[in-house]
């Protein structure tokens, strides 16, 4: 897993992730939120920019 992160401010934190198959983003969103001590409804707006054909 990559991630890279985009733009920080105060209340938001934009970042982009390159992940594998089975990969729970909104469970990253949270577990990044509660390592940073915020609410864990920190993630919304989630884009999917690439699909890897099978």
């Amino acid at each position: 897993m990559n991630l890279e992160e985009i733009k920080k401010e105060e209340n938001e934190i934009v970042f982009k992730v390159k992940c594998s198959k089975g990969t729970y983003i909104r469970t990253l969103c949270e577990d990044i939120a509660e390592a940073i001590r915020r609410n864990s409804d920190v993630c919304f707006g989630l884009e999917r920019t690439k699909v890897r054909k099978i």
